[in-house]
């Protein structure tokens, strides 16, 4: 019987370590903040559910979610949102080369195919179209 590796967060709280390698694994840093958010953020992605950080800037959501990353050997993408973001960043885009396409993958995309964490950050200045298109991901069925 395959024993599983666990990060352990607290005594009632663990992550499964990624045994298998992946690109985009954060360098480990250290995080000295609340137990209880690691926590928190580790229940959720245990059980696969999306998971909203709030907080004043500098208070360590990002560094939060990256030193859990690190720690259990997940890939890791960030993206920044802003106005100016659009859904080609994020799902993808059609391209020409040479007189054919091909598609490319946005951030989230790749993120979701490769099984990485991905951090939206600044979720509340993104433009209405990304959030529409990232909506059903966050809904109950996902």
């Amino acid at each position: 019987m395959k024993t599983e590796t666990l990060f352990k967060i607290s005594p009632i709280v663990s992550l499964p370590i990624n045994t298998e390698a992946k690109d985009f694994i954060p360098p480990e840093i250290p995080f000295i903040g609340q137990k209880k958010v690691l926590e928190q953020i580790a229940i959720g992605a245990v059980g696969k559910n999306p998971v909203l950080l709030i907080g004043d800037t500098g208070v360590g959501k990002t560094s939060a979610v990256r030193y859990l990353a690190a720690k259990t050997q997940n890939g890791f993408r960030r993206l920044n949102l802003n106005g100016q973001t659009g859904t080609e960043e994020i799902i993808g885009k059609i391209l020409l080369q040479n007189g054919s396409t091909y598609w490319i993958d946005g951030v989230l995309v790749d993120a979701m195919r490769k099984g990485y964490w991905i951090l939206l950050d600044e979720i509340n200045a993104a433009s209405p179209e990304v959030l529409f298109a990232i909506h059903s991901l966050l809904d109950d069925d996902g």
